[in-house]
């Protein structure tokens, strides 16, 4: 643990501390896969919130208490986002008649773009600006795979400019 002398030296680098806490029950929503997708309650579930994220590891305690610690850095609340599964955001990039314009999508994961993008799409390709996805009007932005940050922090820097970009792009009410 930093004392809060490193902490503030850490902050003036622009280097993020990212604790892991205990997260009560019930407050993290969980991940399911689905194998087949109903758009209409997808678009149901979707509809209060502007932050969209899908991330391609395992939904363990540990990836939700650091998603939860890296969406909190860019103040999202899980009351204003919505956690989508690969086959979700699957059947979204499928969909012509879909309009979420305000919203921005946050893939964490070689899979979660993939899902996205396509079959030869990586993180390293898609990294470091934001996409515009017209049919659907969804700005996306893409980061590391939180398993990958849970074992490598050497990128949860590189992550914490993923998010300051994603933040810049959603615009307030």
């Amino acid at each position: 643990m930093f004392d809060s002398r490193q902490v503030s030296l850490l902050a003036e680098m622009g280097i993020p501390v990212w604790l892991l806490r205990s997260v009560e029950e019930g407050t993290a929503p969980t991940i399911v896969e689905h194998d087949v997708v109903d758009n209409d309650a997808l678009l149901t579930r979707m509809s209060d919130a502007r932050w969209l994220v899908c991330h391609d590891g395992e939904d363990s305690p540990q990836a939700q208490r650091l998603l939860q610690a890296m969406l909190s850095t860019i103040a999202v609340s899980y009351q204003d986002m919505c956690v989508l599964t690969l086959a979700d955001v699957a059947a979204l990039t499928a969909s012509a008649a879909v309009d979420l314009t305000g919203k921005t999508l946050l893939l964490f994961g070689d899979r979660a773009v993939q899902q996205h993008f396509g079959v030869g799409a990586s993180v390293s390709q898609y990294r470091n600006e934001t996409h515009f996805i017209s049919q659907i009007a969804l700005t996306t932005v893409v980061s590391f795979g939180l398993n990958e940050l849970l074992q490598n922090s050497n990128h949860k820097v590189l992550a914490w400019h993923d998010l300051q970009l994603a933040k810049s792009v959603q615009q307030p009410d």
